[in-house]
């Protein structure tokens, strides 16, 4: 068994975000960099928003390999960064910084790790009618993957519909692989739901963490019991919006998947190396962690 041992050539790999306390991140990177013999430790750093372009630079001073980012930064970090991605550029958010030589490089592994998570459950994008809950740095990466995959029909709903339009303005529309996109709000949906049988319900509102647990984002009751949910939220495994599709017999996924396949995607970025979504998960249990 390889032993991790803290030194002088320890380099730090980490996570900035908003609050930080539920995250898995420490325990699924700290477990590979021990499995493959790498001196990394990885640790999260709970940022407030007015502080997220002193972190990044203050990380990259410190000689951090690289770091995860998640809500509320994945926007707000752009700023401090020197070059992005193409993938980043298109979602508009960025999960994962490379600092490299003077260089902080943003990357997006959130659109690949949802798509890991969706096929790893069954779940098919294409031709679909999907229900996008919340306009955050998440829900780009999502909207970016239902793009990819040939979705039929987007929906993006947020407390006003105004809100809604302004963020569908920034995607060019002009991809003919999703023929209807739609801009609503959370008092709209009653209705919505009556005309159109969604069949995947995304949530990627905060809504369900701590210490938000125990509340929905939406109205479980307005969806047939064929349509899928989803919810990015890992920690609690079963959200309020998860718990009470499960009790209509709904098909359910937590954001589990998504993060495991999001953090191996990253970590390669940062170190060349990799591991399996399998050995991540048996990690994770036993550590007691889920």
């Amino acid at each position: 068994m390889n032993i991790m041992i803290i030194d002088a050539k320890t380099k730090g790999l980490g996570l900035i975000g908003h609050p930080v306390e539920h995250s898995f991140s420490p325990a699924i990177h700290n477990a590979i960099s021990k499995s493959l013999g790498l001196n990394y430790v990885y640790t999260a750093h709970d940022v407030h928003p007015e502080q997220v372009e002193q972190a990044i630079l203050g990380l990259d001073a410190l000689g951090y390999k690289g770091t995860n980012v998640t809500v509320p930064h994945k926007t707000a970090v752009i700023d401090a960064l020197t070059e992005l991605t193409e993938e980043a550029k298109l979602i508009g958010a960025v999960n994962t910084i490379l600092f490299d030589k003077g260089k902080r490089i943003g990357y997006n592994t959130d659109c690949y790790g949802f798509a890991k998570m969706l096929d790893d459950e069954g779940v098919t994008l294409s031709g679909k009618k999907v229900l996008i809950l919340g306009t955050g740095g998440a829900s780009r990466a999502v909207v970016a993957a239902c793009v990819m995959h040939n979705t039929d029909t987007i929906y993006i709903c947020s407390r006003e519909a105004e809100k809604s339009e302004c963020y569908l303005e920034t995607f060019d529309k002009s991809s003919d692989t999703v023929k209807n996109w739609h801009a609503t709000a959370y008092n709209e949906l009653d209705e919505i739901a009556k005309n159109v049988d969604f069949d995947i319900v995304i949530n990627c509102t905060p809504l369900g963490m701590h210490p938000n647990t125990g509340v929905t984002p939406v109205n479980i009751e307005l969806f047939k019991k064929k349509c899928v949910l989803v919810d990015l939220i890992y920690n609690p495994a079963v959200t309020e919006f998860l718990l009470l599709g499960e009790k209509r017999g709904m098909k359910t996924v937590n954001g589990l998947g998504m993060l495991i396949h999001q953090a191996l995607e990253a970590y390669r970025i940062w170190t060349g190396e990799t591991q399996s979504a399998q050995f991540v998960r048996n990690a994770l249990e036993n550590q007691g962690v889920i």
